[in-house]
């Protein structure tokens, strides 16, 4: 009994450093909306093509299509949507067949809501990975709409 009293102590001091640290990190960690918002700051430069921020992140016309920008983080260690990225989205109005190819499991771009005249078709862009986030949406933006363009995919009107 007495080896077993002496572990006593050293397991509730190491707890009450755990807990300092788990209370050290709860205020010190960026939230999930200061994030987000850090994440949008760096992209003012699309304001030049017509992308206006707004409170969920930017929105605008670009190339007679409707876009939306948003910045989310996750704290899962794997996947698709794992860290910080931008979901960048743009608003196309497919008829049946239109995106095939585009999208789906193997495609290259993110298919959402499919249903004839209406269609989410969009990426992410990682912001961990990148320094001139805005330059990069803006390039991958180009490539999607022509994509969309040479699939005769009409923007969807607002």
């Amino acid at each position: 009994m007495n080896s077993l009293s002496g572990f006593v102590p050293v397991l509730l001091m190491l707890a009450t450093f755990a807990l300092l640290f788990v209370i050290y990190r709860w205020f010190t960690a960026k939230r999930y909306p200061q994030k987000t918002s850090a994440m949008l700051d760096t992209l003012p430069s699309l304001e030049s093509i017509g992308i206006r921020r707004d409170a969920n992140g930017y929105s605008g016309q670009y190339r007679n299509y409707p876009v939306y920008i948003y910045a989310t983080t996750s704290m899962k260690p794997v996947g698709y949507f794992q860290g910080n990225k931008f979901q960048v989205w743009v608003i196309a109005a497919p008829q049946p067949g239109d995106l095939k190819g585009i999208g789906g499991f193997f495609g290259k771009y993110l298919v959402a809501g499919e249903k004839p005249g209406y269609a989410m078709v969009g990426f992410l862009i990682n912001f961990d990975a990148t320094s001139t986030p805005a330059d990069d949406i803006r390039l991958k933006l180009d490539e999607l709409i022509d994509v969309l363009l040479q699939h005769e995919v009409k923007a969807y009107q607002i």
